[in-house]
């Protein structure tokens, strides 16, 4: 029924009216989160759009080819002094998001000035995590370079769109704007303005009205909280601190994603207190992070009811893709917890805790990045161990400084001796040791940083 709306809506639309219920929504995208960037790096400008499903069909697959990204065009056009309307927009082209499920994330950016939190572009979810991030200039986005007059506001009157947009075409400006989602056919669905624009604002599918979230400026972020996206209260003006691309922007919109991911989202009543899980009775206060002798000391705080509970301590290197370190159970009467990465990996890392409660709710807190510096040399992998032929080893270098490797039998006579000169491309190395008999063999590895013992049996 919701697909023969969306089909007869453009020639009957006073038929479908009366057939269909106007406060459901259909299948489609929100805006989750916008960030103009840190106010030291203006316009690393970045908008996350979250899938949701339906009343009809909560769990089926979302085709959103076509759907319009736009800023303050059509419906936010009267602005004060300190805004503006960029020219154009962008619409979703193609193949390329045929196939979404409700919680994927699709996250669109300024790919001139790429906010660094960005992870690395997917435009396909290749590691299954539910994220797109898609650069301005994707050949899965078009632009539009006419903006829609009074004589045709619905977005159907662009004369053509040109393949590989421009996020120029989108330009959230600092002192205000907006940022709108527009289906196939042009009508809004979703959005909102921030700082200097008095616009009468547009009215969502379920007719509750559109609104201004607050003040902009450089490093203003506007983010999605839980329950009925078309409530103001449910929108929270932050700094860029809380940027968050490609992940929950706090624990209740977590709860919110983990509802509408299971189908449990109740799109007939968008206020209902479930939309934002029970796991709002359990938070993640605080979370902090900080690095002493090349390890990582984690810990945070916790409120509410922790019966049943367990933490899942994740670890991504430079932001991307997060992996489990570490599982933790509850305490009865226990609010505060702490881990220690012994072994991060050297530069940048990300972490976030993941809790789960008794029924299955999920919340993540905030992300935090620290930088390791390790000046040690670690012997990381030798292998195969046993093995015949060629012997392969990895090690942790602070500098790309030359170092050597010798081998020694069991009588302690050497063997072969070899001088690397480190890739910083590359951390793996091969010794050519194919010549050597059969037999058990003291690998001695030696830099300027000292020297590393392993021992090595070849068959």
């Amino acid at each position: 029924m919701i697909k023969c709306f969306s089909l007869l809506v453009h020639t009957f639309p006073l038929a479908c009216l009366f057939l269909f219920p106007v406060f459901l929504p259909a299948q489609g995208l929100i805006v989750n989160e916008v960030s103009l960037g840190p106010a030291s790096s203006l316009a690393a400008e970045y908008i996350e759009l979250l899938v949701i499903g339906s009343k009809a069909d909560p769990l089926g697959q979302v085709d959103v080819t076509g759907w319009i990204i736009d800023d303050n065009n059509g419906d936010f056009t009267l602005s004060g002094s300190g805004a503006d309307i960029t020219t154009g927009h962008i619409r979703i082209r193609g193949n390329c998001f045929n196939l979404l499920n409700p919680g994927d994330l699709i996250v669109i950016y300024n790919e001139v000035n790429k906010n660094l939190k960005i992870p690395a572009d997917d435009l396909t979810d290749v590691n299954g995590d539910g994220v797109y991030i898609i650069p301005g200039n994707s050949t899965c986005l078009e632009v539009c370079t006419f903006n829609p007059t009074s004589a045709n506001p619905a977005y159907l009157g662009c004369p053509f769109y040109i393949p590989g947009a421009l996020w120029s075409r989108l330009d959230f400006l600092d002192a205000g704007d907006a940022a709108q989602v527009r289906r196939p056919n042009g009508t809004f669905y979703h959005g909102f303005s921030w700082g200097d624009v008095d616009a009468t604002f547009p009215n969502f599918p379920s007719s509750a009205s559109s609104f201004n979230v607050g003040a902009g400026g450089g490093g203003a972020h506007f983010e999605f909280l839980c329950g009925d996206y078309t409530a103001f209260s449910n929108f929270l003006r932050n700094t860029d601190a809380s940027d968050s691309p490609g992940a929950a922007n706090n624990p209740s919109n977590a709860a919110t994603i983990v509802e509408i991911v299971a189908g449990n989202f109740d799109y007939a009543n968008l206020s209902n207190v479930n939309n934002c899980g029970t796991i709002l009775e359990t938070k993640i206060n605080r979370f902090e992070a900080s690095v002493q002798d090349a390890q990582v000391n984690l810990q945070w705080e916790v409120f509410g009811d922790l019966a049943g509970a367990y933490f899942a301590v994740e670890r991504s290197p430079k932001g991307q893709e997060f992996q489990v370190i570490q599982e933790m159970a509850t305490a009865d009467g226990k609010t505060q917890y702490q881990f220690v990465d012994q072994s991060p990996t050297k530069g940048e890392n990300t972490y976030r805790i993941r809790m789960t409660d008794v029924n299955g709710h999920q919340s993540l807190s905030n992300s935090l990045k620290v930088v390791v510096v390790i000046d040690q040399f670690i012997l990381k992998e030798i292998y195969p161990n046993p093995g015949s032929g060629q012997l392969y080893f990895s090690l942790e270098l602070p500098e790309l400084l030359p170092f050597s490797v010798h081998l020694y039998d069991i009588m302690g006579k050497a063997q072969y001796r070899e001088t690397f000169m480190p890739d910083q491309h590359a951390d793996t190395y091969r010794l050519n040791s194919q010549e050597l008999p059969a037999g058990t063999y003291m690998l001695l590895f030696s830099s300027k940083y000292g020297q590393l013992y392993s021992k090595w049996v070849k068959l």
